[in-house]
C-alpha cells in the first residue's frame, strides 16, 4: 500500500513501516485463508443449518465470495478491501451462529476476520488522525453488532423457547438415566445408563415377578430389561441394583394395561430444543397420562455423519435434564424419531446418519416391538384397552423429496406400507391411533417433506381407509411447531371422498412457533411449550369417547375436539 500524504497530514516514517508490515500480514493471511477454505469445502462440504432452508448455500457462497472479492480487491486498494472482508466475516459470522455459539461462529470465521482487520489496521494508520477516530468507531459499532446480532441469533434458535424448569437435578448416582415403555397387559421394557460393564438387575414392587436380570451393561453402560410375566392393570416401582446396590436416586414407575376396556389417556409432543428442560415437561408429568408418545425431534441434532457416538449423546444430554427424566421415570414412552433427530433438516433414506440412529434407537429405546432386521425402519404397533396404537417410520425407507411424485415415490417403504396395511385392516373396527411424524395434510406440493410431496403414496393409502372403511382413526403428528387440530373435514385424499379422520398435531415441546400444511378446521395455533393429551373414556359400549386437547407449558387449553368412535 502506498501512504499518500493527504493536505493536512503527512504519515511519520514509522507509520508508513507499520502500514507495510500489516499489508503484508493481511496478503499472507488472505492467501493462507483462501487455501484452507477451499481444502475443507472440497473435503467436508458446506456447514449446513436447518433454519435457512433452500437458502443457505447461496448465502453462504456469497458471503464467501465476498470475503475472497474483497482480499482480491486489497492487493489494489488495501481500504476497500478491508472493509469488504471485515463486514463480509462479521455477517458469516452471524449466520455461523445459526449452527454455532458466537464464540465459536466468530472463531470459525477468523481467516477472513484477521486479514480484513489488517487492511483496516493498515488504512488506519496511515491516515489522518480525524479518519482513524472515525474508522476506530465504525470498526467498534460493527463488532458489537455482529456479536449482538449473532447472539441473539443463536438464542432464538438454539435457546430456550419457552420457560424452563427450576427442578434441580437429582444428586450422582450409580444410575445416569432411565425410562420405560414397550406396556402391555404382562411386560414392559426398562433401559437404563450405568457404567459400562457393571453388573445389573431390576427390582419391581409388588414383586409379583422378577428380579429382571442380571444383565451386564454394554460397551455404553446400556442396561435392557424385558419385564415378563407382570399383572395386567398394575402400577409398578422400580429400582436398578448395579454391582449388588440398589440405586435409590433414580427409580422409576409404569403402570401395565389391560385388553379390556379401559379409560385412559396419552401425550404426545415433538420438537424440543437439544438439551432441553422446559416447564412443557413438567407439565406433562402432572397431566399423569397413561404414556407420553413422543412424534419426532427429542433433540435437535442434526447430525449428517453416520457416527452413533453423536446420537447416544444427544440422548445422554436429553435423558439427564431434570424436568424430561423426572418424566421419563415416572411415565412411560413411545418415541419415533423425525427429521433433526434422524439426520439433517427434511432426512432420507440416502442419509449417512441413517445406519447409526437406527442402531442407537435399538440400543437406547423402549419399543414396543420394532423388526429384528437391524436394517430395517422402527416401526411398531400395540393396543392399549380396546385401542389400537401403529407408530410409522417416514425417515428410514423415504425417497428423496426431490423425486417426481409417482407410485415409485414413497415416504413408507413397500414393506413398511403393506404392514400398515394389515394393521389398519386388522384393527378396522376399532378405535386407531396413527401415529405419524410429519404433517398429513396439504395441497400437493413438490419437492415438500410433508405428504404434500408424497400425494400418490397419501392417495393410496387413503383408498385403501376407503375401501375397507376403516372411520375409527385418530392421526397424531409433530413437526410443525403449532398445536393444530382438523375434525377430518380436510383430511381426506381418497378417490371416493370416504377416509377422512380427526387430526391433532402436538408441538412445540421447546422450538420457536411456526405453521406447516393445513387448513386444519379447529384452526392451528404456533408456539413453543405445547403439547397434547389425548383422553379415551371406554365404558364398554359400542362407541369409545376421544377428547383431543391442544395446551400450553401452563396446562391451559389452546384448542379441543371430542369425538366419538366404532368400539368392536
Amino acid at each position: 500500500m502506498r501512504v499518500r500524504a493527504m493536505a493536512d497530514y503527512t504519515p511519520s516514517p514509522r507509520a508508513i513501516r507499520a502500514v507495510a508490515v500489516l499489508v503484508r500480514i493481511g496478503h499472507r493471511a488472505w492467501l493462507a485463508a483462501l487455501a484452507g477454505y477451499v481444502v475443507l469445502v472440497l473435503i467436508l462440504g458446506l456447514p449446513h443449518s436447518p433454519e435457512l432452508g433452500p437458502l443457505e448455500t447461496p448465502v453462504q457462497i456469497g458471503l464467501l465470495g465476498a470475503g475472497l472479492v474483497g482480499g482480491a480487491i486489497a492487493f489494489r486498494s488495501v481500504p476497500v478491501g478491508g472493509v469488504v472482508l471485515v463486514f463480509g466475516a462479521v455477517a458469516l459470522g452471524v449466520m455461523a451462529s445459526l449452527r454455532y455459539p458466537p464464540m465459536l461462529a466468530f472463531v470459525a470465521v477468523a481467516p477472513f476476520f484477521v486479514p480484513g482487520n489488517a487492511y483496516v489496521a493498515a488504512w488506519i494508520v496511515g491516515a489522518a488522525p480525524r479518519m482513524t477516530v472515525t474508522a476506530s468507531v465504525v470498526l467498534v459499532v460493527l463488532f458489537a453488532g455482529g456479536g449482538f446480532a449473532a447472539g441473539t441469533v443463536h438464542d432464538h434458535y438454539h435457546g430456550a423457547a419457552h420457560p424452563q424448569s427450576e427442578r434441580e437435578a437429582l444428586a450422582e448416582s450409580a444410575v445416569s438415566w432411565v425410562w420405560s415403555g414397550g406396556i402391555t397387559p404382562d411386560s414392559a421394557v426398562v433401559v437404563a445408563q450405568v457404567e459400562p460393564g457393571s453388573l445389573t438387575r431390576l427390582l419391581i414392587e409388588p414383586a409379583d415377578a422378577g428380579p429382571f436380570g442380571p444383565v451386564v451393561a454394554d460397551g455404553e453402560g446400556v442396561a435392557r430389561f424385558d419385564l415378563s410375566r407382570l399383572s395386567p392393570s398394575t402400577a409398578y416401582r422400580y429400582v436398578v441394583e448395579v454391582d449388588g446396590v440398589r440405586d435409590e436416586v433414580r427409580t422409576g414407575s409404569l403402570a401395565t394395561v389391560t385388553t379390556e376396556p379401559m379409560s385412559f389417556s396419552v401425550a404426545a409432543g415433538s420438537c424440543a430444543r437439544s438439551s432441553s428442560n422446559g416447564m412443557v415437561f413438567e407439565a406433562i408429568r402432572q397431566a399423569e397420562p397413561t404414556l407420553f408418545l413422543i412424534t419426532g425431534d427429542i433433540h435437535y441434532g442434526n447430525f449428517v455423519e453416520g457416527d452413533p457416538a453423536l446420537f447416544r449423546g444427544a440422548l445422554d444430554a436429553s435423558l439427564t435434564q431434570p424436568a424430561p427424566a423426572a418424566l421419563y421415570r415416572s411415565v412411560p414412552i413411545a418415541y419415533i424419531f423425525d427429521d433433526h433427530d434422524f439426520g439433517g433438516n427434511d432426512a432420507d433414506s440416502a442419509s449417512p446418519s441413517r445406519p447409526a440412529i437406527l442402531e442407537v434407537y435399538r440400543q437406547y429405546v423402549p419399543d414396543y416391538g420394532v423388526p429384528e432386521d437391524p436394517n430395517a425402519p422402527v416401526y411398531q404397533a400395540w393396543s392399549i384397552g380396546r385401542v389400537r396404537f401403529i407408530v410409522t417410520d417416514v425417515r428410514s425407507d423415504r425417497s428423496p423429496k426431490t423425486d417426481p411424485d409417482g407410485p415409485d415415490k414413497t415416504m413408507l417403504g413397500a414393506t413398511q406400507k403393506a404392514w400398515l396395511k394389515a394393521e389398519l385392516l386388522a384393527a378396522a373396527d376399532g378405535p386407531i391411533v396413527w401415529v405419524n411424524p410429519v404433517p398429513w395434510i396439504g395441497e400437493a406440493k413438490a419437492g415438500a417433506d410433508t405428504w404434500a410431496g408424497y400425494t400418490t403414496e397419501r392417495s393410496e393409502i387413503a383408498d385403501f381407509i376407503a375401501a375397507n372403511d376403516i372411520d375409527g382413526i385418530v392421526m397424531v403428528s409433530g413437526d410443525a411447531h403449532m398445536i393444530a387440530i382438523d375434525d377430518g373435514t380436510n383430511s381426506d385424499y381418497s378417490t371416493s371422498r370416504g377416509a377422512g379422520f380427526p387430526i391433532i398435531h402436538a408441538a412445540a415441546l421447546d422450538r420457536p412457533g411456526g405453521t406447516k400444511g393445513g387448513p386444519y378446521s379447529e384452526g392451528a395455533y404456533p408456539g413453543a411449550g405445547q403439547w397434547a393429551l389425548i383422553t379415551f373414556t371406554d365404558d364398554g359400549g359400542d362407541t369409545i369417547t376421544v377428547e383431543l386437547s391442544g395446551r400450553d407449558w401452563t396446562g391451559t387449553e389452546l384448542v379441543g375436539l371430542t369425538v366419538e368412535l366404532p368400539a368392536d
